[in-house]
């Protein structure tokens, strides 16, 4: 067996070549147990070193890892660098190893961002003193608007028959990706389907990626992306059915009847069992929500899609204020959903997390009194986008209430005081204590704005005089009485024994009622009959 390995440059020399033993001196272990091994010189701190095995009998020759054409060309192969930097034991360290060439090309200003090529990468994995290696693992460019990012947004593919942690797809993201963790987190608090990440340092051929502003503070996201993977991890006893997800440019979660080919060509895909060319659980999901003339609409609708997990989903995201374009704000885009085989109601899954609690890029939420039904009214970041459909959903008279118990039962369980304010210390404890300041002072005034619209307590305008206090009429009966109560405690207004007119009315709180986008909530307005 022999080692040929050259210190990786932009002009590479040729590879030296040198033997490798079994003699049970060189590191081999055992003499003749079949394993050799080989010593390199030493190089200098950050000197990438290039290196294949050659292996040959009698008869047959071969190489690890294997040329790249078929003229016997070592273009792509393992890869280690020298490091004499070390980075604390208690910061887990992902070093991403690329050849000269490559790293070259894939820099900021070298790379098509818009390209899917993939560079050969070496990943070394630091946990405390343990390291493990993963070779031939292909990183390229990931994300949508994400894509120009810098630092980069990347995803790194492991091959299928060494994976690491249980995974050969990680995606690393560099923006706001503590957000994107925390959101996650937060999901799952809630009992949710929802991605899993953690904070790494990134290193690339010796240089740490991540900025120390506010868009990383030194990490990047390692998130889970959504797949076979994750699906058996948060659907263990229901894992075999279809996930699908929604990109742009469709945005109106529009109907194709049986028509797969416009489904694809309108930003849906199929991410689990993809050789099955069976689409119509999706078509049928999607002739229900649009089947809202019919009078068996809820009844229908009920039957494709788990009601109960898109209200408290639809919740979740409302409290989290979420500006990155997705169904919960008014955009048919960046989302999945499931339907399981034992259970066959789709159930949505988050995607982007990253602009939440007024954090992140442009299209973050700054105000905490955003609207609670973003789904269909115009957001609080200057989006005029919305789904009508969902407000057919929402404001459903069975429905509404429902979404109002959500909203009510995660203010006081997950997204309650102590218990969000112990999960930002938990899981932004690298974050300055400012900026873990402002997440819980926007949540605070976000839960405080909720609750006042979905819990507006009882009023009664009479609209007569008082005398002691008490409001006094001259007359025998009264010609009106009106006021507001709240969703969650009554479904019904008696006025001296006799059930009120119940009649929607839009509430907008500090806001101009001549304008749809201020349009609030909906309470009821209650009359005595005369």
């Amino acid at each position: 067996a022999k080692l040929h390995y050259r210190i990786s440059s932009l002009s590479p020399s040729p590879f030296t070549t040198i033997a490798m033993s079994d003699n049970g001196l060189s590191d081999d272990e055992l003499p003749n147990d079949g394993i050799f091994a080989a010593t390199l010189p030493a190089h200098a701190d950050g000197t990438v070193i290039e290196y294949y095995i050659e292996a040959r009998d009698n008869s047959n020759a071969r190489t690890w890892p294997g040329s790249t054409d078929t003229f016997g060309t070592q273009g792509s192969n393992a890869l280690y660098i020298v490091e004499d930097r070390p980075l604390s034991d208690s910061q887990e360290v992902y070093r991403l190893v690329l050849s000269a060439v490559e790293a070259e090309e894939f820099s900021a200003g070298n790379f098509d961002t818009e390209s899917n090529a993939q560079m050969n990468v070496t990943l070394i994995v630091k946990r405390g003193d343990d390291q493990e290696i993963r070779y031939r693992g292909g990183l390229r460019r990931r994300g949508a608007g994400s894509r120009n990012d810098n630092p980069r947004t990347m995803r790194l593919n492991l091959l299928g028959e060494n994976p690491w942690d249980g995974v050969t797809a990680l995606n690393l993201n560099s923006h706001f990706g503590y957000m994107q963790i925390f959101g996650h987190k937060l999901f799952a608090a809630s009992g949710l389907a929802g991605g899993r990440g953690r904070s790494v340092k990134l290193v690339i051929n010796g240089s740490e990626e991540a900025g120390g502003d506010e868009g990383q503070y030194g990490f990047y996201a390692h998130m889970e992306p959504q797949g076979g993977g994750s699906i058996e991890r948060q659907f263990p006893d229901d894992s075999s059915g279809n996930l699908y997800r929604k990109r742009r440019p469709d945005r109106q979660l529009a109907y194709r009847d049986g028509d797969l080919s416009a489904y694809v060509d309108y930003g849906w895909s199929k991410n689990t069992n993809q050789a099955d060319w069976d689409w119509s659980d999706l078509d049928a999901l999607l002739g229900a929500l649009n089947d809202t003339q019919n009078p068996d609409y809820l009844t229908n609708l009920s039957a494709h899609l788990d009601v109960e997990q898109w209200l408290r989903w639809f919740a979740v995201m409302t409290l989290l204020n979420n500006g990155e374009t997705n169904i919960s704000n008014g955009a048919d885009d960046d989302y999945y959903i499931y339907r399981g085989v034992t259970d066959p109601r789709f159930k949505l899954i988050p995607h982007d997390l990253d602009t939440i609690f007024g954090l992140g890029d442009g299209s973050s939420i700054s105000s905490p009194q955003n609207t609670i039904f973003d789904m269909f009214e115009a957001g609080g970041n200057g989006r005029a986008e919305s789904l009508d459909l969902l407000e057919d959903l929402i404001r459903h008279p069975e429905i509404l209430p429902r979404y109002y118990h959500h909203l009510r039962e995660l203010v006081n369980t997950s997204f309650s005081k102590s218990v969000f304010d112990s999960l930002v210390a938990g899981c932004l404890d690298f974050v300055p204590n400012g900026q873990r300041a402002n997440v819980i002072s926007y949540m605070d005034q976000r839960r405080a704005y909720v609750l006042s619209v979905i819990d507006p307590g009882l009023t009664v305008e009479t609209g007569l005089g008082e005398v002691g206090g008490f409001p006094v009429s001259a007359a025998p009966l009264l010609s009106s009485v009106s006021g507001n109560f709240s969703l969650l405690d009554a479904a019904a207004v008696l006025v001296n024994g006799q059930p009120a007119q119940l009649e929607f009315r839009w509430f907008c709180p500090g806001r101009s009622r001549a304008c749809r986008s201020g349009l609030e909530l909906p309470r009821r307005r209650l009359r005595s009959g005369d």
